[in-house]
């Protein structure tokens, strides 16, 4: 997607990492993860920061989700996919948040990631996103609207990304679905550029 008046711009890479990569990927996340599931959210989730970061939580819609520090198979799951977006070693992003869902009745509903952490709302910011298992559908539209522009499913090993303004002029979900489906996690990796305390991150986050 190129919206160039509007600066916004999202990709996908489909099946950028093997099946056995991201099947070993999945693994170690159900596996070794101390999820969190906290009441009225019914997807579990984790909040992964470098060590930077650590003291920073993950706030929205009224929850707060403790900050993990990045264990060594996820700092080999941002390197990889850092590689792949061709985003040097010291500007790799600090932040992650990982989401399951368990079944095709769990969704995301319309929104922006316009949290003040990233700094989405006031300039560029780019947004990586890894799919791992079950394929679900990635919807974008306009602020404001209820047009649906545009659907992708994203499936095992593909990699999304949304940059430039898109966060501003657009919002995004990942709806439900009657449809037989499996289990699906979701990496979602972004630069902290200012603290919960208004303190820079100083993050030299890659554009």
């Amino acid at each position: 997607m190129q919206d160039e008046q509007r600066r916004s711009f999202a990709g996908v890479n489909f099946r950028a990492f093997s099946e056995e990569q991201c099947s070993r990927w999945m693994n170690l996340l159900l596996e070794e993860a101390c999820w969190i599931q906290l009441p009225g959210v019914p997807r579990k989730v984790i909040w992964y920061v470098s060590e930077d970061c650590a003291d920073v939580p993950y706030r929205y819609s009224g929850l707060e989700f403790p900050a993990t520090v990045y264990p060594p198979f996820m700092q080999e799951i941002c390197k990889e996919l850092c590689t792949l977006c061709g985003i040097p070693e010291g500007h790799y992003p600090n932040c992650c948040n990982v989401n399951v869902y368990d079944d095709g009745s769990q969704e995301v509903g319309w929104h922006s990631d316009d949290e003040v952490l990233f700094q989405g709302l006031a300039g560029d910011t780019r947004i990586l996103s890894l799919s791992l298992g079950s394929a679900r559908d990635f919807s974008w539209r306009l602020q404001g609207t209820s047009e649906v522009l545009g659907t992708v499913a994203l499936g095992d090993g593909d990699v999304a990304t949304m940059e430039g303004l898109f966060q501003r002029h657009y919002k995004h979900a990942v709806p439900a679905t009657s449809q037989p489906c499996g289990k699906r996690i979701n990496l979602t990796f972004r630069w902290i550029k200012v603290k919960a305390d208004g303190v820079d991150a100083g993050v030299a986050a890659v554009r």
